[in-house]
């Protein structure tokens, strides 16, 4: 085992704080459900009512698929110190900058409607 990394003298032993848990954790579970307002509920299940269970896969694959992007959006703001937006601006072209801005823009107004 490499020493250079590893100074078992120099760790302090572990203690475990669920307010420095929640510092990290809390405000990202809470984002990650956010789109699970009452509105998207009450539209489910208005949706739910009319087409009865022929949704009721729609909405499972889209609250799985909603929850593994916000966790995989958290992974890299962990990683990076950025946000999604932020990371975008760096890493793509003025065109596909315009184009994920615009495609945004779509999905809020959607998701509003």
């Amino acid at each position: 085992m490499d020493s250079d990394w590893y100074d078992s003298e120099a760790r302090t032993p572990f203690k475990f704080s669920f307010r420095k848990l929640m510092n990290f954790a809390g405000p990202g579970l809470l984002m990650s459900i956010a789109y699970l307002d009452p509105g998207n509920i009450a539209g489910d299940l208005d949706a739910g009512l009319k087409g009865q269970y022929a949704l009721i896969w729609t909405l499972f694959w889209s609250t799985v698929l909603g929850w593994y992007y916000q966790v995989l959006a958290a992974k890299l703001g962990v990683a990076t110190q950025r946000n999604l937006a932020q990371n975008c601006r760096e890493q793509y072209t003025p065109k596909s900058k315009y184009t994920l801005w615009i495609m945004t823009e779509l999905a809020i107004i959607g998701s509003d409607m």
